[in-house]
């Protein structure tokens, strides 16, 4: 496998800007082994390789003349799009018939903001329909399939750039989460993921429910949504976070908190430096969290977590136990929040935000083999229909916030909780409906707005990868990151697949 296949975004610039290989051959190198993983499992489903090499080599002809430019943060480095995040050029269907042919017109601030920093786009990535699921399968792009085992679910809704990262396609890309959809591909493809403390990174060029222009804005204030990467390696993690966070005056959640300040205060800190930073810091462990609606969780997964905590009890952490039973409440408490956003109603979203979907109807026309939504979006439609509300809606409103409380009251601004990401290993393929509410060991920290990190561990004795997922209290993404990147200098990293694809 070519080494620049295992190095960092961080590495592979420092080695444009030395003159040691050429932007054209960084992508070129990248671009090679996506079009010999691609087949296999299906993660991008819009390439844009001719206009990233050209792209290529207009850098580096700037390079010769512009010396200013070797000073980009990303120079010459390659990255993917999740398809609901605006690339000028190249489709933003969603996954949904409803917007099939829809194409974007100009590149999301995020996007935006990596291309200022020397980055080149090489494609767009699959999603499930609506990004609305933890499988990343629709009726445009079909099923992404995870790199380790093309039987098993890459995850989602950010499951193609979980698989192309997975893959050693890309060394880093751009995803979303509002229940999960950053962090269970990374856990399930081996990668690294992380969330950010809500409405740092700003979400215009992101659908569905935030749409802009230059000269307009519009859509539903989505507070509980946030950008963020996915890397093969960890160091990546906060340079991407740095260069996509900050206002663009036009998302108007952004910079609401204030917690965009706390970042760059953070960012001097020292995390990045595992040595003597984690002595005498918080780490709370929930190896096997209980929760209402998931019936346990998987030994090894729970064996993950522990070997986590062991790594931070070397580095002179102080270890402690989080009570098992305090996310009980996750799903409800989750649904009940989602509830509160203006203008989220799952259904009127599946249906393209005009009306919902008639389910009685669709599943009718799925037997006569003219499906117009995948089943887990006819799932979502049905099961809206028993969402809390009322009194015990606000009941479980209250319970999340009490929980935030507790929360970030034992954590403060040194502490982090570990627990699994998921209570099992990537799942088979289509089986996910079988156990749909999996996703709450994730969604309830997008309703606490918190940031988290997902890690690679190591993998079970099926070759599947197993990580943890890393928690820190509202503005303290530099804890959280910062545990990923001890992990890896403690040789918890990516490794690349083998025997499930081509190397």
């Amino acid at each position: 496998m070519n080494e620049l296949l295992k190095l960092s975004a961080q590495e592979i610039a420092e080695r444009v800007r030395s003159g040691a290989i050429t932007a054209v051959e960084s992508v070129q190198t990248h671009i090679v082994r996506a079009q010999a993983m691609n087949g296999a499992i299906n993660a991008i489903v819009a390439e844009r390789y001719d206009r990233a090499l050209e792209e290529a080599r207009l850098l580096d002809q700037r390079l010769a003349k512009d010396p200013d430019a070797r000073h980009l943060k990303f120079l010459g480095v390659p990255f993917t799009v999740k398809e609901t995040i605006d690339l000028e050029g190249a489709p933003n269907t969603q996954g949904s018939l409803l917007r099939k042919g829809s194409i974007a017109t100009e590149d999301a601030t995020s996007v935006s903001r990596m291309r200022a920093a020397g980055a080149i786009p090489i494609g767009t990535t699959n999603i499930s329909e609506w990004a609305m699921w933890f499988e990343c399968d629709n009726l445009i792009y079909g099923a992404t399939r995870n790199p380790y085992d093309p039987t098993r679910t890459a995850g989602g809704s950010s499951g193609g750039e979980g698989a192309i990262i997975g893959a050693g396609a890309s060394p880093m890309g751009l995803g979303s989460d509002v229940g999960g959809s950053i962090r269970m591909p990374a856990s399930f493809c081996g990668v690294f993921g992380h969330k950010p403390t809500n409405r740092v990174v700003p979400l215009t060029g992101h659908f569905p429910l935030y749409r802009s222009t230059r000269e307009r804005y519009q859509g539903a204030a989505y507070p509980f949504t946030t950008q963020g990467p996915l890397t093969r390696r960890a160091v990546d993690l906060w340079p991407v976070l740095e260069t996509i966070w900050g206002e663009d005056g036009l998302d108007r959640e952004t910079g609401k908190t204030g917690y965009i300040e706390r970042l760059r205060r953070n960012a001097a800190s020292g995390f990045d430096r595992p040595g003597e930073f984690w002595k005498n810091k918080k780490v709370f462990l929930m190896p096997s969290p209980s929760m209402k609606w998931i019936p346990g969780t998987d030994s090894d997964v729970t064996q993950a977590v522990k070997l986590a905590a062991e790594t931070f009890a070397d580095l002179g952490a102080r270890i402690d136990e989080f009570k098992s039973d305090a996310l009980r409440d996750a799903f409800d408490v989750w649904a009940a929040l989602m509830k509160t956003v203006d203008g989220f109603d799952l259904p009127i979203i599946l249906g393209g935000g005009e009306r919902a979907p008639n389910v009685p109807r669709e599943l009718l026309a799925r037997a006569r083999g003219h499906a117009n939504y995948t089943m887990p979006s006819l799932f979502i439609c049905a099961a809206d229909l028993i969402a809390p509300r009322g009194s015990r809606a606000r009941r479980l409103v209250a319970e999340g916030h009490r929980l935030l409380l507790e929360l970030e009251t034992t954590l403060g601004e040194d502490g982090i909780l570990l627990l699994p990401p998921h209570p099992r290993p990537a799942p088979k393929l289509g089986s996910t409906l079988l156990r749909p509410l999996d996703f709450a060991m994730t969604a309830i920290f997008n309703v606490l707005e918190t940031p988290v990190t997902v890690a690679p561990m190591h993998f079970n004795i099926h070759g599947l990868p197993l990580g943890v997922q890393i928690v820190g209290a509202r503005g303290c993404d530099h804890l959280t990151i910062g545990a990923a990147i001890a992990l890896e200098k403690a040789g918890r990293t990516w490794h690349p697949p083998k025997g499930a694809v081509p190397s």
